[in-house]
């Protein structure tokens, strides 16, 4: 079914914003390092663009961090329109979320567009504008040699959609774009690109539909769709088409326009997307996952408790009664935002080993947490148990007890992503401070007692890794509670300790229960760095502990 349609040149016609020169390709963001990045610039034919100047905006300030001078003629590629790209170095576009570029002609603003999200510009061209989120977006997994584009039939921005990623054009017309009049209809599935491989039974597809009114007998026609050969199903809009009970295999979605009278339009209008489902194996906990096949799409259909979590590559790990897990979910999978001690069922990915960590990649998004404030305790291990066992306690809380920490000879403090020594009588075990979560804190100089995942990495082994420095504590005595007092209560720099006969561990917190002081202490602690105000003092050995409320002047 066929359109036509007048077009006047008119001046008038561009008070209608009408963008006749606009942005057309984008490239900021790719797998390991960023490389061709870059924008392209459409228009009609002959458009000197010397006058026109594409400034870089950062999303994180809503500021100008660079512009480019246009420059050249804009060819004759299509139906009197053309393109030019404007390549850039490595880096050279920022990678958001969000981040953008605005296009004008001798300080006029033209168009202000973004990617991952929108800002108000607080200065250049742009400034107090409001940019358009394109809606599409790269990643840190963006195949070399892909881009961002503008797709569709027309002469002006408001005529194309944004699409991608997808192969670059870079200095030609996009794939999926035609410059001219707009005459015929077209169909197109957006989302979920094809020859793709599901993790589940149930799927959304995304089409779009230009120049067709679809409507169940009031306009141009409607949709047939059929799966795998199947029967024809009859679809009056263009909201996705919802695809349940998939089984596993390759399958095969047919869309098409048809008329009013479910005839198949001439030119045929058609989309087709091929995927692939393969549904996961569901296992009950997480030692059962443990023991799965490399690769293998797994569920863990019961509850997995969060014992760690950092956002460096969206790190977790998981554990429960069987066993732990460690989660690396580069790509962000999992959306949702848990807590420590949070209850995770149904976790869902592939099992992989990295320099003898198994590691588990996320295929989806566990959803909302099933419970929450659950205590995981630490398996109490020896250091003989340790090297002995070590790896059947992998990526598990474990705790070490009066053992004696050793790094180079001078040191004093915690470095992070070094190795360390841990070591009773005769035994050793490593410990690495590979979460970086310390920051300078001072080694303990008597015997400790270590927290930590066990963790494993190529040139260390296996090895305790503490998850911050309050997972470090000293090994203290017992002491009567009833006779421990301390005084003076206010006190501006010293706390003095009354019913000690041994050293015993003493930890400051602030009324928010933020950590600001620890330290071994037999008859008195400095308090002169605290500022002023009310805190809590606990003091701690293996069997007991007291607490007193101080009041710091």
């Amino acid at each position: 079914m066929k359109y036509i349609y007048i077009l006047l040149f008119l001046n008038l016609s561009w008070s209608f914003a009408q963008t006749a020169v606009f942005i057309n390709e984008i490239h900021y963001d790719n797998a390991s390092s960023d490389v061709g990045e870059g924008f392209e610039i459409a228009g009609p034919a002959g458009t000197d663009l010397s006058t026109y100047t594409v400034t870089k905006y950062n999303g994180s300030n809503n500021s100008v961090y660079g512009d480019i001078s246009l420059s050249g003629v804009i060819p004759d590629q299509s139906g009197g329109y053309g393109v030019i790209w404007f390549g850039l170095p490595a880096n050279g576009l920022q990678n958001g979320a969000p981040d953008g570029l605005a296009l004008d002609n001798n300080g006029t603003l033209i168009q202000f567009l973004t990617y991952e999200g929108s800002i108000v510009a607080s200065d250049g061209p742009a400034v107090g504008v409001t940019s358009e989120d394109i809606g599409v977006s790269e990643t840190g997994s963006t195949s070399v040699g892909e881009s961002l584009q503008l797709i569709g039939s027309g002469t002006t921005y408001e005529d194309f959609r944004w699409n991608g990623p997808s192969a670059n054009t870079n200095d030609a017309i996009n794939t999926g774009q035609s410059f001219g009049v707009v005459t015929d209809p077209t169909l197109s599935i957006s989302n979920p690109t094809n020859n793709t491989t599901f993790y589940t039974a149930q799927l959304n597809v995304t089409i779009s539909v230009d120049n067709f009114s679809v409507a169940n007998g009031e306009g141009d026609g409607h949709i047939h769709y059929s799966l795998d050969g199947g029967p024809q199903v009859m679809k009056y809009d263009t909201n996705p088409i919802a695809l349940t009970d998939l089984s596993e295999g390759n399958h095969v979605l047919v869309v098409s326009l048809v008329d009013n009278s479910h005839n198949a339009l001439d030119p045929a209008v058609q989309a087709t997307l091929n995927f692939n489902v393969d549904l996961p194996v569901q296992v009950s906990n997480i030692n059962a996952l443990r023991q799965s096949n490399l690769g293998e799409a797994i569920e863990v259909v019961g509850e997995a408790f969060l014992t760690y979590k950092q956002s460096f590559r969206n790190t977790k790990v998981f554990q429960d009664a069987t066993a732990g897990i460690y989660v690396d979910d580069s790509d962000g999978v999992i959306t949702t935002s848990y807590e420590l001690g949070d209850g995770v069922t149904g976790i869902t990915g592939t099992l992989s080993d990295y320099n003898g960590l198994l590691q588990f990649t996320p295929l989806s998004d566990p959803g909302v947490a099933s419970s929450s404030a659950n205590v995981v305790d630490p398996v109490t291990l020896t250091l003989a148990q340790l090297t002995a066992s070590g790896e059947n306690y992998e990526s598990q809380l474990v705790k070490v007890e009066d053992v004696i920490i050793s790094g180079d000879s001078g040191e004093t403090t915690f470095i992070n992503g070094k190795t360390y020594t841990l070591t009773n009588g005769s035994d050793t075990f490593p410990l690495r401070t590979t979460f970086y979560n310390f920051n300078g804190e001072d080694l303990p100089t008597s015997a400790s007692d270590f927290e930590g995942i066990i963790n494993e990495r190529s040139g260390v082994g296996l090895h305790l890794a503490p998850r911050s420095f309050s997972d470090v504590t000293l090994s203290v005595m017992s002491f009567n509670v009833t006779q421990l007092n301390i005084y003076p209560n206010p006190t501006e720099t010293t706390l003095n300790f009354s019913g000690l006969n041994a050293p015993v561990q003493a930890t400051v917190f602030d009324m928010l229960g933020k950590l600001h002081l620890q330290s071994e202490v037999t008859n008195s602690l400095d308090v002169s760095a605290l500022k002023s105000g009310l805190y809590m003092i606990e003091i701690k050995n293996e069997t007991s502990s007291k607490v007193f409320k101080m009041l710091k002047q």
